[in-house]
């Protein structure tokens, strides 16, 4: 998004600007809330060691229920 503005706009507001307004997803939404009002399986994985059970109960959830499946995989800045 803020490529394709810079580069139509490139002496606007929005080129100057540290972040680009209205496409910032900060702070971020919980991902896992959202996709679990539909029914879908949800996993947050925080840690490593978390991350292989998580992807074995997703596929088994999608597999076996056919039920969509969301990880939220957080990372370090």
């Amino acid at each position: 998004m803020r490529q394709s503005v810079a580069a139509r706009y490139p002496e606007g507001a929005a080129a100057r600007a540290n972040v680009m307004p209205l496409t910032s997803l900060g702070p971020s939404p919980d991902f896992c809330e959202t996709a679990a009002a539909s029914r879908a399986f949800t996993a947050r994985v925080e840690q490593p060691e978390q991350l292989r059970p998580a992807l074995d109960a997703a596929i088994r959830a999608a597999r076996t229920e056919g039920r969509a499946a969301l990880r939220n995989v957080l990372i370090a800045p």
